[in-house]
């Protein structure tokens, strides 16, 4: 068994990937996507052959 198969199995969770798109995390028991709020990570950009790297933290920030 995967384990993917197996966190979806014991959470009812799993979520879905595609290139340039968001992330989306989705609720197998209730049939409903679930809206995640990312605070904290780390973003890669490349461009013309320069590759830059931005890790933030928004935890504290309140709006």
């Amino acid at each position: 068994m995967s384990l993917m198969t197996e966190a979806t199995q014991e959470t009812g969770i799993t979520v879905a990937v595609e290139h340039g798109a968001p992330l989306v995390v989705f609720d197998l028991q209730n049939q409903e996507p679930i809206n995640l709020e990312i605070t904290v990570g780390t973003e890669v950009e490349r461009k013309n052959g320069v590759t830059s790297i931005t890790t933030f933290d928004k935890s504290q920030i309140e709006e």
